[in-house]
């Protein structure tokens, strides 16, 4: 029989050792990753997709900009964090179900970028002069009984308003505007296209085809030159048409409450129209046709307090000289 000693003692000193390797020899490792992720950082994870999986050839080169390290820290940190989820399933199918949806998905949202920059550049080209054309198919005659460089106002006051029109100049102090409307449920003329349901002659509560879409899109368009906009939908004319203005000043006087900083204050209307032969004239912008847009002014001339309706006038004349 034979007997061997064992040294305890030597046993857990070779352990310790052995793990003291281990560990420096991890450690060497993710140094060595890290360096290599550093020193890459300009390469595109493109590149590195190809050189890892060589399914990723099919990759249109188009998007080879999209996945560069130096763009922003928010791809950096995707790209990272993509290409080690590929690194950590080489052994698995080639392309994951989770890992695919993840770049499509990034591949999205970058053509959705480039499609912002396309509407931009459209924008611009809309701002352009357009080619305007009045359309007087009924041989109407204007109605105006004060004009000055192109501006026609009709005068229905004692006032004289001619000094006012030549030197209109109004420059709003803040960029906040209020729109609500007295008379919510004015519809349009509906057609094959945009039809809809009546609540009544030429009204409806449906808020995609009465006025309440024109202010939508009034607040769309301000929004884009850095308005403050408050658009009120509230029915004050439904479902009785009587006390409607009633109704819209309380609503107005709710809201001006909270936002008394508020300068331009719109109640938005369609205005009505008779027969067709009293239709007035229509314009042409371009290749669309529209209606006219008016400005009603109140003034202090039947008695009711005003004072500030000349700054209401000059305001008008200041959009249409924009409008021209």
């Amino acid at each position: 029989m034979k007997f061997a000693v064992i040294n305890l003692k030597n046993i857990i000193k070779a352990i310790f050792i052995f793990f003291i390797i281990l560990l420096i020899f991890i450690f060497l490792i993710c140094f060595y990753k890290l360096k290599n992720k550093q020193d890459n950082k300009n390469t595109s994870f493109v590149k590195l997709l190809k050189y890892e999986l060589p399914i990723a050839e099919n990759f249109d080169s188009s998007y080879n900009d999209v996945f560069e390290y130096n763009l922003s820290t928010e791809i950096l940190s995707m790209e990272i964090n993509l290409f080690n989820s590929v690194i950590e399933n080489k052994n698995e199918p080639i392309i994951g179900k989770n890992w695919t949806e993840e770049v499509e998905e990034y591949i999205e949202e970058y053509d959705m970028k480039n499609d912002i920059v396309e509407n931009n550049d459209t924008a611009k080209e809309i701002k352009e002069p357009a080619e305007v054309q009045i359309l007087n198919e009924h041989n109407i005659n204007p109605t105006y009984t004060n004009e000055y460089e192109g501006i026609r106002i009709n005068n229905q006051t004692s006032y004289d308003i001619s000094d006012l029109i030549k030197n209109a100049s109004y420059i709003p102090k803040n960029k906040k505007v209020i729109i609500y409307h007295t008379h919510t449920c004015e519809s349009y003329t509906p057609t094959e296209k945009n039809n809809y349901n009546m609540t009544d002659s030429y009204r409806t509560t449906n808020m995609n085809y009465n006025v309440v879409m024109v202010g939508n899109q009034l607040e769309e368009e301000l929004k884009k030159y850095g308005f403050n906009v408050i658009h009120n939908n509230t029915y004050h004319d439904y479902p009785s048409y009587n006390g409607s203005y009633g109704r819209a000043l309380n609503t107005l006087q709710n809201i001006y409450e909270n936002n008394i900083d508020a300068e331009i204050i719109i109640d938005l209307h369609r205005d009505a129209v008779g027969s067709v032969p009293n239709y007035a004239p229509r314009v042409k912008i371009n290749n669309e046709i529209c209606a006219q847009v008016m400005f009603v002014i109140g003034t202090d001339g039947s008695g009711l307090s005003h004072p500030k309706w000349r700054e209401n006038l000059q305001f008008a004349i200041e959009v249409q000289k924009k409008s021209k």
